[in-house]
């Protein structure tokens, strides 16, 4: 498994960055579309994913399985470790944080990113009034 995931070629990297942004962002089934469904049949024979209950979704196989492409595949196929120095001030051992933060930000997986809203799936279970799970915008319109 691990060797076929660590191939350099397009499909195989298409696999694993859709494998990456789609099912290990949580563990419930994830739905397939056609248009991804030969890399997901790929990712099923490795053994990486089992079929969900409805049709069309798939999950990860085990929580080991889970673990080896978080921790050998992911960092291998996208290293995310800036490829320059440690940036310091002109006095030694004070690192200069501000260009630490700029170098950082641009190793920042972009495609992930502006899917966030999308994939956040966190939500408080909170009564504001008893009123629930709703916007503070709106629990502040109602207490008007």
């Amino acid at each position: 498994m691990k060797e076929s995931l660590l191939k350099v070629d397009t499909n195989t990297r298409h696999a694993v960055k859709l494998l990456r942004s789609d099912f290990l962002t949580n563990i419930d089934p994830v739905y397939v579309t056609e248009n991804n469904r030969n890399l997901d049949l790929f990712l099923m024979a490795e053994g990486v994913l089992i079929p969900g209950e409805e049709a069309g979704t798939f999950k990860i196989s085990l929580p080991l399985v889970r673990w080896l492409v978080l921790q050998q595949i992911i960092p291998q196929v996208f290293p995310s470790y800036p490829k320059i120095d440690v940036p310091y001030h002109s006095s030694p051992c004070m690192l200069d944080i501000l260009r630490i933060l700029k170098q950082t930000i641009c190793i920042f997986d972009k495609e992930i990113m502006s899917l966030a809203s999308i994939r956040s799936s966190k939500k408080a279970h909170v009564n504001v009034d008893n009123v629930k799970n709703q916007g503070l915008n709106k629990a502040m319109e109602w207490r008007k």
